[in-house]
């Protein structure tokens, strides 16, 4: 169990550290941010 010593410096890092409700609301969201400007990436004819 060397690994189960946190490292002060990434205890607030990332998705994982976040409480419950957190992940929750990112989870529901799904990828809809990451695909929200996508109309404005592609041209039009």
């Amino acid at each position: 169990m060397a690994q189960s010593k946190k490292n002060d410096k990434n205890d607030k890092r990332g998705l994982a550290s976040a409480d419950k409700e957190t992940k929750q609301r990112v989870a529901s969201e799904g990828g809809k941010a990451s695909h929200k400007n996508d109309s404005k990436s592609k041209k039009s004819k």
